[in-house]
């Protein structure tokens, strides 16, 4: 199947070097020299990400990001912001929490923007092809989570395979991560995994999903080095 990314820009020296990086990579781009609104994303189809350059809007288009979220046609679409306007570090976490997958700040090395819309892509074809499946798993097959079993089976380098002992909380947090590899999922949401029926979120409940993840990583060796901290936003696996 071929890949089709969305790349909106009108900064030319920004989508030359990009298009250098996808096609080196086999990747078909479909350029705009403008944003696209909610009614913009769902006319360009089956694309698996977008690259938005936030330059284009003359106020941070935090609308646009979130409505794509609330529709279903394009709720999944990973959206990759990429600016060198809204740099402010408050931008950053608005962009964030508006439905952004990735922030990245001009200049933007075209190797590391490839590489992030490359692993967002996949994990978007990953979900598609699993539809309702009962087991996720990292792409190396090295963390694998049996949804029906309640299991978290862990390969270690030469092969042996080992259960980790989770809680069912700590199995729930983990089920998220997975389900979204390669994305970041905010601290809000994985606080509605853990208390489904809080109404807020509250100073006490950010400790104890502190502790979760710490207790994940401990349980999970392969979680260390992949389990990522975004400060002040939530986790990124990866």
């Amino acid at each position: 199947m071929a890949r089709e990314i969305l790349v909106a820009s009108a900064d030319p020296q920004f989508l030359d070097s990009v298009r250098r990086q996808f096609e080196e990579a086999g990747v078909s781009l479909r350029l705009l020299d403008h944003l696209p609104d909610l009614s913009g994303l769902m006319a360009a189809g089956a694309i698996q990400a977008a690259v938005l350059d936030l330059d284009l809007s003359p106020k941070p288009p935090w609308e646009i990001l979130s409505q794509s979220r609330l529709h279903p046609q394009t709720a999944k679409i990973p959206i990759v912001a990429v600016t060198g306007l809204y740099t402010n570090p408050r931008f950053v976490i608005e962009g964030l929490k508006a439905g952004a997958v990735e922030y990245l700040l001009k200049p933007v090395d075209p190797r590391v923007l490839a590489a992030r819309v490359e692993a967002l892509a996949s994990a978007m074809e990953r979900r598609r092809k699993a539809g309702g499946a009962w087991v996720l798993r990292t792409p190396d097959d090295r963390i694998l989570l049996d949804l029906r079993a309640h299991k978290c089976v862990v390969r270690g380098p030469g092969g042996k395979e080992e259960e980790a002992g989770l809680s069912p909380k700590e199995f729930s947090l983990l089920a998220a991560l997975l389900g979204r590899y390669g994305e970041l999922v905010r601290k809000e949401e994985l606080m509605r995994v853990l208390w489904p029926s809080a109404t807020k979120t509250t100073r006490s409940n950010e400790i104890t999903l502190a502790q979760f993840i710490a207790h994940l990583r401990q349980k999970v060796p392969a979680l260390r080095e992949r389990l990522k901290t975004v400060w002040g936003l939530g986790f990124r696996l990866e």
